[in-house]
């Protein structure tokens, strides 16, 4: 599988990983609150907020697709930059908030969370070589360098 597909598989998949939480807190937001584990650790419940939440997760998943769909070099990687961010915080706030948690939940919660930062930041150092060739197509004389000659749409990830 080229390195191409493989960074589109990747978003695909981190896209389902936020649309199926945002859906949830979205549209059944009570039941998110209460089944979810850690969630309902911080009450009370509040229905805006587990809203929000899934409305949140619902608009990465729209920017990771999009990203996976139009493989351009620039959303592609603030797709993921967004993602490890959000992931890296969600992360750093429940490795500090284990407490009262059995040890074999806390430890697979942790590498879950771990995983969804370590996931996208090998999409990223993968698609390197991707955008590292784009660029040197795009360095080119003329306004829009060699891409135009090169037959690509400017900025699209090939490889």
């Amino acid at each position: 599988m080229r390195v191409r597909s493989w960074l589109r598989a990747g978003l695909i998949v981190l896209t389902a990983i936020d649309l199926v939480p945002g859906v949830w807190a979205y549209f059944f937001p009570r039941s998110f609150y209460s089944d979810v584990p850690t969630v309902s650790a911080d009450p009370p419940f509040s229905q805006h907020l587990m809203t929000d939440v899934g409305a949140f997760f619902v608009a990465q998943a729209v920017v990771m697709a999009g990203a996976a769909i139009v493989m351009e070099y620039r959303l592609v990687r603030v797709a993921l930059a967004g993602y490890i961010t959000f992931a890296g915080l969600h992360l750093a706030f429940h490795a500090r908030h284990l407490a009262g948690m059995p040890r074999a939940d806390a430890i697979a919660l942790v590498i879950l969370l771990l995983l969804e930062v370590v996931i996208p930041l090998a999409l990223l150092f993968a698609a390197r070589p991707l955008f590292l060739a784009r660029s040197a197509r795009d360095t080119g004389p003329g306004e829009h360098g060699q891409a135009a000659a090169s037959g690509s749409p400017p900025g699209q990830v090939t490889g």
